[in-house]
């Protein structure tokens, strides 16, 4: 047999579809979003949450440049958690779970 009819033969493997790698995407960018964000407000000088340096912005762009704008979900979907979680977590949160 020759070569070429061997590898037609041959069972390829698909290639991932281009939703499943963009969900992956989105949901990779929202998880580190939310991650680095609350490592860095615990950067900030208290009693505020300002702060001088903020991971998720660099990430943020750095992924929006490298995957391209379709990914912007994932930045919003962070940043809603780590508000969320702030929020929940602040003595004002916790008062109103008891509640």
């Amino acid at each position: 047999m020759s070569d070429s009819k061997m590898n037609n033969n041959k069972i390829m493997p698909q290639p991932l579809s281009s939703h499943s790698t963009l969900a992956k995407q989105i949901i990779i960018l929202a998880v580190l979003n939310m991650c680095t964000g609350w490592l860095g407000l615990k950067l900030a000088i208290p009693p505020g949450y300002v702060t001088a340096v903020f991971p998720p912005a660099g990430f943020a762009l750095g992924a929006l440049l490298l995957w391209g704008v379709r990914t912007w979900p994932g930045v919003f979907l962070g940043s809603i958690g780590l508000n969320i979680l702030v929020g929940a977590l602040s003595p004002a949160g916790l008062n109103m779970l008891a509640v």
